[in-house]
């Protein structure tokens, strides 16, 4: 081979090489910039800025357990109704309807012991809970976010 071709295909490579990133950081913020992008894209008046942040969030949780069963209850009635709520306000949007997303992320008070807030996963399709788990979390987090919760995408209503 060429020495000027081995260079050009060696600077190729680091190229690409930077181009892809095995930082998960990085692949978030690279996710969100992308998300970003597409929502200023759509011009549905959301803000791209606003909406690239809300795919990155990830909320991290202190405890995770089996809920009890009127845990799971609570969920599942605070669950419709965030349902119900999303559907009232998606409706009325301009420009028709919204997709429906899978799970939600449903608030369920306050851990006696510990205070922080308690809270489960909603499967918006099924209307049940996912893995019965209920998990605690040291804060409360912005309505209308993406986040991931054990490999899971929910929405915060």
């Amino acid at each position: 081979m060429k020495p000027l071709h081995a260079l050009f295909l060696a600077v190729a490579c680091l190229s690409l090489a930077s181009c892809v990133s095995f930082d998960p950081l990085q692949r978030a913020a690279d996710e969100a910039d992308r998300e970003g992008s597409r929502a200023a894209s759509r011009h549905d008046g959301s803000n791209a800025l606003d909406s690239a942040f809300q795919v990155a969030e990830t909320l991290y949780y202190s405890k995770k357990y089996p809920g009890s069963p009127e845990q799971i209850q609570k969920a599942i009635a605070r669950g419709r109704l965030a349902v119900s709520q999303w559907r009232h306000e998606h409706d009325k949007a301009p420009g028709g309807k919204s997709a429906l997303p899978k799970y939600m992320v449903v608030g369920i008070g306050k851990s006696e012991s510990t205070g922080q807030t308690l809270a489960a996963l909603y499967n918006a399709y099924s209307n049940r809970i996912v893995r019965n788990n209920i998990y605690e979390f040291p804060e409360t987090h912005k309505k209308g976010a993406t986040a991931k919760i054990d490999s899971l995408t929910a929405y915060v209503p």
